[in-house]
């Protein structure tokens, strides 16, 4: 089915569509009593209360783009827009996905528009903005208020209506997440029906691969009742479903046969959905993170054969225990921002990878751009080095006068090189003039190394890794070799009289050849022994990595009034994030939560339309949340060239919030060089 086709589909009329509706929940209802011991229309996979569907609910038609579950209960919007976006039709957008609501009662939801600003020059008009926003403000903006509740006297701190729970029926801040939150792979399906959110990964015939939660026998009958709803309507519409409402539940699907991906959430800031399709929601993004994980350590080819003779494959025999472990933390960091284990032995506050899958970017290290620039001469250096060969006699000498240029150099097979810091964050990247690993690519490369390293925390030895992965947007049907050496800083600054703590720097080096382990070696020899010898270059890289650890707003940019921020580069497609714990002055699971929150409610306020590169339009929304004893402002400004986001007390004044985040943009634009690899450095 064409696009066309799908449009043409999407608006048949009422009568077609509770036709198809009705046949399609009757077949559901089937489906669930036939999964559920004859429980016909008892869908209690999540609810609390059970969740029901009775055969009188019909399949609701809506185009994704007006599909906004939690702004429809009670909040208010605020409009202001020229008239040329308000009028644009659907013909003018990408391709509507179809979702399926089986809410008995539909909501209705309302229109979100931002204000539009266009200064005509290209420059930041401080005044026009200011004038946009007081509009927007007193058209309503966005608010909401958080109710207060006895959780108040138990001194909890996570956000009131982070789902439909009534969270004062909990102890504390711990109590909740343990028993909402927290890992949990024991038999006891009450504990699974608590879980705010559950990722699951099956076959096509139905076979368990992964579970977020829950044993194996509880998943099981599951992964059933999953496939049979997918098959469903797919016979009946004759589409591929993307994702399904059940009240207060929202279940998107990713279908890459012969795998499906499922998010199931009761989260409400995770039914917020996009007009370019559920890919593009939250969850979406989510389950393609999972995906590109499992295609880096399998490759898409090996598993298309693994099913083609067995569909009834079964996929966990060629997973590792690490490779569950990095699908628990990359759900758990996907959704909370933090990952901790069953026993909360290990915690993880990691509010940087959520934002990374957010914004679809990456992180650099913010370093001067004196320093950088000569890691990047040296990486540029190290594709130069030749083989060293030896004098040979008259009858030999031929042979090497023959041999191309290529032949001569020590690692023509070397194709990207990577250095990193301590977070994770891009020092240098090195890549061909004609090629660049996408962003997808880097994170599932950046996940590797962070794994590996957690693998090696307890080990004393900075062993060479050589490690086989598939960088799904380069090449999916194959594998590259990347050598990882992990070098201490610290101890090469000790020498110079200079005492910092633990410093592991990651030279990550990306070979398509399989067999070139010993010319890669000596290629990172070379580059630690450049970057290490010369004591200017590594005493002020480690004073460099020592300061970039975090960026505080008040002690860095004198700006104590925002309490944080997110500035995302969309030419390079690279941000950078201030110190969660200028928030509130502290951080713990708490505090990443609740920006999660924050930040997915602004993210999706935003109107989805694409600004091309020429244009000067800007768009600006903002969000303000009363909470019980205080209240938080959201602020976002659009713009060709960048987007920025921001949190601030409530009581900031408007004038303030524009000019401190054009203070913190032109910032952010000053010091790019420091900031941003851009494209990197090529050979």
């Amino acid at each position: 089915m064409g696009i066309d086709d799908e449009n043409d589909k999407t608006s048949t009329n009422e009568g077609q569509d509770k036709t198809i509706g009705d046949r399609s929940a009757d077949k559901l209802n089937n489906v669930s009593s036939r999964y559920l011991g004859g429980k016909k229309n008892d869908l209690s996979l999540m609810n609390d209360g059970g969740l029901s569907s009775t055969a009188t609910t019909s399949v609701n038609f809506q185009n994704v783009e007006n599909h906004t579950p939690f702004l429809a209960e009670g909040s208010k919007h605020g409009t202001y827009g020229t008239p040329s976006m308000r009028g644009l039709s659907n013909s003018g957008r990408a391709a509507s996905v179809l979702s399926f609501d089986l809410d008995s009662t539909t909501r209705v939801p309302r229109s979100v528009e931002s204000s539009y600003y266009d200064d005509g020059d290209g420059s930041n008009s401080e005044e026009e903005l200011q004038d946009l926003f007081q509009n927007l403000i007193a058209r309503g903006g966005q608010s909401k208020s958080l109710k207060k509740s006895s959780r108040e006297s138990k001194g909890m701190r996570l956000i009131p209506d982070i789902s439909d729970l009534d969270m004062g029926a909990y102890d504390s801040d711990s109590d909740f997440i343990k028993k909402r939150i927290s890992l949990s792979k024991v038999d006891d399906p009450e504990l699974f029906h608590t879980k705010l959110k559950h990722f699951f990964i099956l076959s096509a015939a139905g076979k368990p691969i992964y579970s977020m939660n829950g044993s194996e026998r509880l998943v099981i009958g599951y992964m059933g009742l999953i496939t049979s709803i997918i098959s469903s309507f797919q016979e009946s519409i004759d589409e591929e479903i993307k994702s399904v409402t059940f009240n207060n539940i929202k279940v998107v699907i990713l279908n890459k046969s012969p795998l499906f991906f499922v998010a199931l959430t009761k989260i409400k800031h995770e039914f917020n959905t996009s007009e370019y399709g559920e890919e593009e929601s939250i969850l979406g993004r989510q389950l393609k993170a999972l995906y590109n994980y499992l295609v880096s350590i399998l490759s898409k080819s090996s598993i298309t054969r693994s099913f083609r003779n067995r569909m009834n494959y079964d996929l966990r025999k060629v997973l590792s225990p690490l490779d569950f472990h990095n699908f628990d933390s990359f759900c758990m960091k996907l959704t909370y921002g933090f990952y901790s284990d069953e026993e909360d032995n290990q915690v993880d506050l990691d509010f940087s990878f959520f934002a990374s899958r957010l914004l679809s970017s990456f992180e650099c290290c913010r370093m001067r751009n004196k320093t950088r620039t000569r890691i990047n001469g040296i990486l540029q250096d190290s594709k130069k080095i030749k083989k060293d060969i030896p004098k040979e006699d008259d009858n030999s000498s031929y042979f090497f006068k023959s041999e191309t240029s290529s032949q001569l150099y020590l690692a023509p097979d070397m194709l990207f090189a990577l250095i990193t810091s301590p977070e994770m964050q891009i020092i240098s990247y090195l890549h061909p003039k004609n090629h660049r690993l996408s962003t997808n690519d880097i994170s599932v490369l950046l996940s590797m190394i962070t794994s590996i390293h957690e693998t090696r925390k307890s080990s004393s030895v900075a062993e060479d890794s050589w490690v086989p992965l598939c960088l799904p947007d380069f090449n999916s049907t194959g594998f590259v070799h990347i050598f990882l050496k992990v070098i201490d800083l610290s101890k090469y600054v000790a020498v110079d009289g200079i005492e910092i703590p633990y410093t592991p720097i990651t030279i990550a080096l990306i070979s398509g050849n399989k067999n070139s382990f010993f010319e890669i070696q000596e290629i990172s020899k070379y580059i630690i022994d450049r970057v290490t010898g010369s004591e200017s270059l590594r005493n002020e890289l480690a004073n460099e990595l020592t300061k970039s650890k975090s960026l505080s707003i008040s002690q860095d940019l004198s700006i104590p009034s925002i309490k944080h921020f997110m500035f995302k580069s969309k030419q390079s497609n690279q941000f950078i994030t201030s110190d969660a714990k200028d928030f509130t002055g502290s951080i713990d699971k708490s505090v990443i939560m609740n920006l999660v929150y924050f930040y997915s409610h602004l993210f999706h306020s935003r109107t989805d339309g694409k600004l091309s590169a020429s244009s000067s339009n800007r768009r600006l929304n903002y969000y303000h949340w009363a909470l019980p004893d205080n209240s938080v402002i959201g602020f976002m400004l659009i713009h060709s060239d960048y987007e920025y986001y921001c949190l601030c007390d409530g009581d900031i004044s408007s004038s303030d919030i524009i000019a401190n985040s054009l203070n913190i943009i032109r910032w952010c634009q000053k010091y790019k060089k420091r900031l941003f690899i851009d494209d990197g450095v090529t050979f």
